[in-house]
């Protein structure tokens, strides 16, 4: 459905702005009317775009980025918790916000709420921009009268996934950055400055050193395969996520993942951390524990600990326990599964999820502090050992015309 940017005046004169849903520019007209607001200017918002004339920037603004949800959702907390009618809430929101797909998007669950659709289905209809747990755990808030504490919850956990993110990517820039540096200026010394020092002592017709034959036969496989390599190099993201989306193949590769040292601790922690969280989430905003699992299954981010989520919840489906059900899979470590048990047994099973997932995201950011202290280090010895070995290769044959000359 087209959307419409106006401008009107209100009942009181007052000059006032925002964006519709209608079919045409004339209902638009028509539907302002019947809100009691007299348009001056009505156009459609995908004009604006096209005048400006910015292709990138509108591609990049078409969705709604985790942060933009995670904002709103703060904001409907806030507004819902004060006494706002949901309505009136989605429409301050609205008019506060700068964004365009935020403005489009909640506009469009606006009008669905006031044509009496339910908050959590328009939610869903919006083609997965807000994810299966943010839907679930809306409409359990509606059924149980209890939608401003939800929304209040889901802003929490929003800004925890985010927080944690945020810090894990600054914390690891710097030597990502470093090593990608690192590698290019090896990758160009090898490529373009080598051969032509080697070629000098090749000209004399004098016997190499096995270490200058060694660097000069990568330096020419170098040379010469070059533009093979680095869009290889480039493409290996994007080939990774696609063997990651396969269900036999990611399967065997979130596995591998999980048994790299440090790392695979690591990525293990980030799964148990969201996997709880969100668990237990669901569980206290009254969502069926097979339902929540479902969800789990498919927002923990590793297929095999997928797989045992699974396998989890057809155990409980047959009267099995969580944490005995959990255990007969792979991946999850002993101290979560044993107070996941404790949970069960004293009857306090969210809050002993929450706990697992406090503990793991402080273990996780320590984990991420202690994988920078050495990742620092290693790349300067990497680069530092390469340089030496090449400078020692070049040198060898320097050495060697001396001692002739003697």
């Amino acid at each position: 459905m087209p959307v419409f940017e106006y401008i009107a005046l209100n009942a009181k004169g007052k000059r006032c702005q925002g964006i519709i849903d209608a079919d045409s520019m004339p209902v638009a007209r028509t539907r302002l009317r019947e809100r009691s607001l007299y348009p001056t200017e009505v156009r459609e918002a995908h004009s604006r775009i096209q005048e400006k004339k910015n292709i990138l920037h509108f591609f990049s603004q078409t969705r709604l980025r985790p942060k933009d949800i995670s904002l709103i959702t703060r904001q409907l907390a806030t507004l819902t918790g004060a006494g706002f009618p949901l309505v009136t809430a989605l429409g301050s929101v609205i008019s506060q916000t700068r964004s365009t797909p935020v403005k489009r998007t909640l506009s469009r669950i606006k009008d669905a709420v006031e044509g009496g659709a339910g908050f959590a289905d328009a939610l869903d209809a919006e083609s997965g921009t807000f994810s299966p747990i943010y839907v679930n755990m809306v409409r359990s808030g509606e059924s149980s009268g209890t939608l401003e504490l939800v929304l209040e919850r889901l802003a929490d956990l929003l800004e925890n996934q985010q927080a944690l993110k945020s810090k894990i990517q600054s914390a690891l820039a710097y030597p990502i950055l470093m090593a990608l540096f690192g590698g290019l200026v090896l990758f160009a010394l090898m490529t373009f400055i080598v051969p032509g020092l080697v070629a000098i002592f090749a000209d004399m017709q004098q016997e190499l050193p096995g270490p200058t034959k060694l660097l000069l036969s990568i330096s020419e496989f170098l040379k010469a395969t070059w533009w093979l390599l680095l869009p290889l190099l480039a493409s290996l993201p994007f080939i990774f996520r696609q063997a990651r989306k396969s269900q036999r193949l990611g399967t065997q590769v979130d596995a591998f993942i999980l048994k790299i040292p440090i790392a695979g601790s690591l990525a293990t922690k980030l799964a148990v951390t969201r996997c709880c969280r969100t668990l237990g989430s669901l569980l206290a905003n009254g969502v069926p524990i097979l339902t929540a699992l479902g969800i789990v299954e498919n927002v923990v981010g590793n297929k095999l600990l997928a797989k045992s989520i699974a396998q989890a919840a057809k155990a409980v489906e047959r009267g099995d326990g969580l944490a005995e059900s959990l255990a007969s899979g792979q991946g999850f470590p002993d101290m979560a599964l044993q107070m996941i048990q404790i949970g069960e047994r004293s009857g306090s099973l969210e809050a002993m999820l929450e706990k697992v997932a406090d503990i793991y995201q402080n273990e996780s950011q320590n984990t991420v502090t202690a994988l920078t202290s050495m990742l620092e280090p290693i790349v300067i010895l990497v680069m530092g050992v390469s340089v030496g070995l090449i400078v020692l290769a070049i040198c060898l044959p320097i050495f060697e015309m001396n001692q002739l000359i003697r």
